[in-house]
């Protein structure tokens, strides 16, 4: 399967070249991750893509333009209730098995198929979930982003 990698920052020097980015990194999101390479799409699909996998409400994009719009509540409250959910679920030997324990934790948060995100603004490589989240607890509504190199990734 396919997936993106974006790279999205606060505050914008350059667009990140393949060379600078390594399989190592995207291993850190998704450990199933096997290449990566600039994408071969057209960059209004892939930016149509993300703006599909964001949280409805919570960003606003005009062209590489992303603005802080809303604080997810709902969306938070849903991976919050799924979380619970999960770790009620998980059985003694789901825990001691890292693979089991990390599948049901990914199905919880539903980021088996989710972009991955480069960025500056934390200096980290992270899930797209993940992001949001921090958006919403350190951004002020307002705050404006720019959507940089886009990568494709096979898992």
């Amino acid at each position: 399967m396919h997936s993106r990698i974006y790279q999205i920052e606060d505050f914008f020097e350059y667009d990140m070249k393949e060379y600078e980015y390594s399989i190592e990194e995207v291993r850190e999101v998704n450990d199933c991750a096997d290449y990566f390479g600039v994408s071969d799409s057209h960059r209004e699909d892939d930016l149509e893509w993300l703006d599909h996998d964001l949280p409805k409400g919570m960003f606003e994009r005009e062209g590489d333009k992303l603005t802080y719009k809303t604080f997810p509540k709902s969306y938070i409250e849903e991976k919050f209730n799924a979380i619970k959910e999960m770790a009620e679920s998980l059985t003694f030997d789901d825990f001691l098995n890292e693979n089991e324990r990390l599948l049901k934790l990914r199905e919880a948060l539903n980021e088996k198929n989710s972009a991955i995100l480069v960025t500056r603004f934390d200096h980290s490589t992270q899930s797209l979930d993940g992001w949001c989240l921090l958006i919403a607890r350190r951004c002020k509504i307002g705050q404006t982003f720019r959507i940089g190199t886009i990568f494709d990734y096979h898992y």
